[in-house]
């Protein structure tokens, strides 16, 4: 099935263009000083990494973000009602078209990765969610926070409130969100966005500080994590074990793949990118989730989990091999947008 889709996306990708980009004023085009040779040497490289299986992760990283950041990306991920749905043995998926949230089960209680965009966001999909799944909202330990981004803790204040629930983040990331109470009132660095006020507002006091490489441990359960910067400058991964109907896996979760614009910024990633590769490896990862559903197909595989019968497979499961390749997808459209931006 995800093949057949793979096989439609360009037509879709043409035909979605000629609808909403408006026009080549609101593409991004390439700059002046642009490397074309590296473009087409790092974009064919991605494109052949990804096949046909991974094909829709090409699509996004590497054109859909990148050429349509501003129109086409941000349409297909607009806010909107995406239905509950236990993915795994112990993980649930509890979020929004816009932003996903993830509940993991563990025998002391419930960890919520990202709380959304406000309490109200929280209240009707990560509370509505778990009790439509079955699950307990005052159960939720802890929220974790991946990056001081509004859209992954503006509800996080609500369920503290509500539950009692801890807030976890990264040390470098509480720092930012306690500057963001300010930084509203500032004019933005040189090319960067204005911050929406609302995060001034929504942004948690710190509470658990998370370190590079530490085991989170909640009962019967470890998450590892680690501080992968570059689209913020403490942005959490975390690697935890979980089973489907019983088959043991070993999931991951990269806080964001969202693209900077400097150099410095893209440097920084690229590194993060390869340094959680090798970690993934390591610990075996065969299972790709995402705090955006364009970055792991969540709404397209979580249809396909509703429908699913004895012996079909797992969606999220991409395998190993599957895993890095979707990580060296990332990489080459990394370097595709530094070639396109002219810095090289």
């Amino acid at each position: 099935m995800l093949n057949r889709l793979a096989r439609r996306l360009p037509n879709v990708l043409s035909v979605a263009a000629l609808l909403l980009a408006g026009g080549a004023e609101a593409q991004f085009i390439p700059a002046e000083n642009a490397d074309a040779d590296a473009m087409y040497a790092h974009f064919k490289k991605a494109q052949q990494i990804a096949g046909l299986d991974l094909y829709p992760h090409f699509a996004h990283a590497c054109i859909v973000d990148q050429h349509y950041r501003w129109t086409i990306s941000r349409g297909i991920q607009q806010p909107g009602d995406i239905r509950p749905l236990q993915v795994m043995d112990n993980l649930y998926f509890i979020g929004q078209n816009a932003a996903s949230s993830w509940a993991i089960r563990t025998s002391e209680g419930l960890i919520v990765i990202d709380a959304l965009n406000n309490g109200e966001e929280a209240e009707k999909y990560i509370v509505g969610g778990l009790r439509e799944l079955g699950l307990d909202p005052a159960e939720i330990k802890y929220v974790v926070v991946t990056h001081a981004h509004g859209d992954h803790f503006g509800g996080a204040n609500y369920l503290k409130d509500s539950f009692g629930a801890r807030i976890a983040a990264s040390k470098v990331d509480w720092g930012v969100m306690e500057k963001m109470k300010t930084a509203p009132k500032e004019p933005p660095a040189a090319g960067r966005r204005r911050l929406p006020e609302a995060w001034a507002r929504l942004a948690p006091e710190r509470d658990v500080e998370i370190e590079d490489g530490q085991a989170f441990r909640l009962g019967d359960t470890t998450l590892r994590f680690y501080i992968t910067p570059g689209h913020t400058p403490g942005t959490l991964a975390l690697i935890f074990e979980s089973t489907d109907r019983g088959e043991p896996h070993v999931a991951a979760l990269y806080g964001s793949l969202g693209m900077p614009a400097s150099l410095e910024d893209k440097k920084t990633v690229l590194a993060s990118i390869d340094r959680f590769r090798k970690l993934a490896e390591e610990a075996g990862v065969d299972t790709l989730i995402a705090n955006h559903q364009t970055r792991d197909l969540a709404l397209q595989k979580l249809e396909i989990l509703r429908l699913r019968r004895d012996g079909d497979p797992n969606p999220f499961v991409v395998g190993k091999q599957g895993y890095l390749r979707y990580m060296d997808i990332q990489t080459e459209c990394v370097y595709y947008a530094i070639a396109r931006e002219g810095q090289m």
